[in-house]
């Protein structure tokens, strides 16, 4: 008797076939389906990556079928789990794909958690450019907190679409040489 594990990824779906009995690798498969490059974009699945995952669930299930596998197990990464649209994805699944039996529940999703940080980010950047120029302008006078106060979000802006094109990906190391950046700029200004 044999038992899938089907890996719903951001880069790739894949199934692994093992014996239930010694847990032998049977069959793998790997096919590339790109669902992180939507989610991590623009925050949904796109309808063509959504009918590409449906078709390809179901070519896996009727796989599984053929092969007399009643037992397997769904891991989906971060693509699906953050996605916006991921409820609809899910039962649209359960209707097409999988039994109704079948119970579905997210972990850890932190989805929301995440755009609270995020929106957190956004007020604390303009409250902090705002008390910047505000200083400034009580220090140095108006044209200096003038300079400064589009120094700033042009000087962000900018090395955004610079580590952009450059391919680099924004981790702790980055965001803190910007910052570091940003504190020097204002220092000098």
């Amino acid at each position: 008797m044999n038992i899938a594990i089907v890996d719903i990824g951001s880069n790739a779906i894949k199934y692994k076939i093992f014996d239930r009995n010694n847990m032998e690798l049977k069959d793998y498969y790997r096919e590339p389906l790109r669902l992180g490059r939507d989610v991590f974009t623009n925050g949904y699945l796109s309808d063509y990556n959504c009918e590409k995952l449906y078709s390809l669930l179901n070519r896996y299930k009727n796989i599984f079928e053929e092969q007399g596998i009643t037992t397997t197990h769904f891991i989906a990464t971060s693509a699906l789990r953050d996605a916006k649209n991921n409820n609809n994805i899910i039962e649209e699944l359960k209707e097409t794909t999988f039994p109704e039996s079948l119970s579905i529940s997210i972990t850890s999703d932190m989805s929301e958690k995440t755009r609270r940080q995020v929106d957190e980010l956004l007020n604390s950047i303009i409250f902090g450019v705002l008390l910047v120029v505000g200083v400034l302008l009580f220090f140095l006078g108006l044209r200096n907190a003038l300079f400064v106060g589009i120094a700033i979000p042009l000087s962000m802006f900018m090395a955004f679409i610079w580590l952009n094109a450059a391919g680099v990906t924004l981790n702790m190391m980055v965001l803190f040489s910007l910052v570091l950046a940003l504190g020097m700029l204002v220092d000098n200004g």
